[in-house]
């Protein structure tokens, strides 16, 4: 992907791994299914949707990290904008 660097990859491999609780496997496979999750940012726009799954939704870190191994576009999904005005 043009435009990403390793400095930029790895903070995003780690949360994936150590924060969602993703593993490196289940990093590499989000990553292989859906690579655009790279050009995200963390601060604002992946952790505040993890948490959002995670403590909003009440799916626990478990369940946000299997809901992101299956659909990790979900990644992609701004809280204000697709989650709020959709579930309240």
């Amino acid at each position: 992907m043009q435009g990403i660097s390793v400095k930029t990859i790895a903070p995003k491999v780690r949360f994936l791994d150590a924060e969602v609780g993703l593993g490196q496997e289940g990093a590499a496979k989000v990553i292989t299914k859906w690579p655009q999750v790279l050009r995200y940012g963390l601060k604002n726009s992946l952790a505040p949707t993890v948490r959002y799954l995670a403590e909003v939704l009440g799916l626990g870190k478990e369940g946000a990290a299997k809901v992101i191994t299956k659909y990790p576009r979900v990644l992609s999904y701004c809280v204000d904008e697709s989650f709020t005005p959709t579930l309240g």
